[in-house]
This record gives C-alpha cells, sequence and structure tokens, in this order.
C-alpha cells in the first residue's frame, strides 16, 4: 500500500485550512473544534520550529497532544487531498463526525471514539483509493471495494477494550445477516 506523502508542517496546516474551506462550502457552518485544535497546534510546532526552538517542546506539558496532533494532521491532510471530488454529501457526513470528540485520544470515551473510529475508515479508504481500488464509503458498509469483479465489504471497527472485540464482531455480522 501506498505510504504517505512526506509533508512539511505548513503544508499539512495548508492543506487542513483547505479541508475547513470545503466543510464550510459543504455547509458546516464552523469547523469542528477539534479541526481548529489540530490546527492550532501544528501553528504552534511550526513556530517552535521556525525559531529552532523544538526541542523545548519535549518539556510542553501538553506535548503528548501536540504529537497527536502532528499524527492527525498528517493523516487528515491525507484524507482531504486523496479524498477531493468524492460524493460531497457523504464527506460532509462523514467529516462531520470524524472531527467530533476530544483533541487528544486519552480524553475519548466509550461515545466520543465513534469520531476517531471514522477517522481510521476515512484513512483506509483513502489508502485504497490512491493506490486505485474503487472505493464506497458510507453506505452499504463502511468501506465497499470493488475489486477484479468482487465485492469486498470492509467494517472498521477500532475497539476501545479487549472485551468488546467479540460485540463488534457480532455487531458487524449483524449487519449483513
Amino acid at each position: 500500500m501506498a505510504s504517505l506523502p512526506q509533508l512539511d508542517y505548513r503544508e499539512i496546516v495548508r492543506d487542513l485550512e483547505d479541508l475547513q474551506a470545503c466543510l464550510t462550502s459543504l455547509g458546516l457552518r464552523r469547523a469542528p473544534v477539534r479541526l481548529q485544535g489540530i490546527i492550532a497546534n501544528l501553528k504552534e510546532i511550526e513556530q517552535a520550529r521556525a525559531e529552532n526552538q523544538l526541542a523545548s517542546l519535549n518539556a510542553h506539558p501538553r506535548v503528548a497532544e501536540l504529537v497527536w496532533s502532528v499524527v492527525e494532521a498528517q493523516e487528515l491532510a491525507d484524507i482531504f487531498r486523496s479524498l477531493q471530488g468524492y460524493e460531497p454529501q457523504v464527506m460532509k457526513r462523514l467529516m462531520q463526525k470524524a472531527l467530533t470528540g476530544p483533541l487528544h485520544p486519552i480524553h475519548e470515551t466509550l461515545n466520543s471514539n465513534i469520531a476517531r473510529n471514522t477517522v481510521f475508515e476515512l484513512a483506509l479508504g483513502a489508502r485504497l483509493r490512491r493506490a486505485g481500488a474503487g472505493v464506497t464509503m458510507g453506505q452499504q458498509a463502511d468501506l465497499l471495494v470493488d475489486h477484479a469483479g468482487a465485492r469486498l465489504y470492509i467494517e472498521c471497527k477500532r475497539p476501545l477494550y479487549e472485551h468488546s472485540i467479540r460485540r463488534n464482531i457480532e455487531k458487524a455480522r449483524r449487519r449483513f445477516a
């Protein structure tokens, strides 16, 4: 599978600001708070880089949040680039779901982890699409891949706890029973 492109912080921020504008054009009144937080964190990191102060971020009280913002920013930028032109209303619905929840995954709960599950779904769909697969998202399955005359239905589950794995498998099975 194709790797993520190497981008610098400014390029990622530009992509995320373009994503923000795209979401606004799709009818979201304002950018989700999580997206705004990721952009602000990347700008903070870029400023530290420009001032040759990146090492000082190791002692930053929010260092883990900053690191997660970099990870998510690159992933969201890749999703945006790879899925441009995809069905606008599906993208609006999925991105709205993906950008809810807390900025740092440590604050995630059973109720708020749907956002990161949706980011995982979008990231996998983006990578498959970039690799040339025919991908349909947010319809009969999280991802529907048409390949070589066959259909592959993919349910993207990221269990928060080990004990919930069996329940998630059963939930996916019932969806197609």
